[in-house]
């Protein structure tokens, strides 16, 4: 009984301090790049957990103890390594540019409504890309305010000179 109840407490911290600390370290950046591959890793880590569950349950149903906790000691450091996988990918991971590419160089300005779909579905921060045309745009980027998206390029627009970089400059530091 002794054995249970300190599981339990255990348990009862890492499920309270894990969401706490992914949550911090999603806002942590570190100026590091992992190889590219890391993704399709832990991916399959995932997938080799929800594999070896299904065998530890049907491991206990059979009544093979042993097995079973060989199992579920398995999954959870699989888990772990996912985990840590996950976490060090995003913190050394850059920004997502999402772009219309049917607006891209075309000034009709940006997709706001879908950069904003997608900032709100992604764990990742966002620029907004394609078809910024005039100040209005980097305005109307600004109303957003959503602290997932972190930028806009501007890149036709300023160059055929509808967008001039003082005023640029100006509206950013407002």
């Amino acid at each position: 009984m002794e054995s249970k109840n300190k599981y339990s407490i255990w348990i009862k911290i890492v499920s309270v301090a894990i969401p706490v600390v992914v949550a911090i370290l999603f806002g942590v950046r570190v100026d590091y790049e992992l190889p590219i591959f890391l993704p399709p890793i832990y991916s399959s880590l995932n997938a080799i957990t929800a594999v070896l569950l299904v065998l530890a349950l049907i491991a206990i149903k059979s009544k093979k103890i042993k097995l079973h906790q060989r199992l579920m000691q398995t999954c959870i450091a699989l888990s772990l390594a996912f985990l840590l996988m996950y976490i060090a990918y995003h913190m050394t991971s850059n920004s997502t540019i999402f772009g219309d590419i049917n607006r891209d160089g075309m000034k009709t300005s940006p997709n706001f409504d879908e950069t904003v779909k997608i900032a709100e579905l992604s764990n990742c921060p966002v620029v907004i890309s394609g078809g910024v045309s005039s100040m209005n745009d980097i305005k109307k980027a600004k109303e957003l305010n959503n602290k997932k998206i972190e930028g806009i390029i501007v890149g036709k627009a300023i160059y055929d000179g509808d967008i001039k970089l003082d005023e640029l400059v100006k509206e950013i530091s407002a």
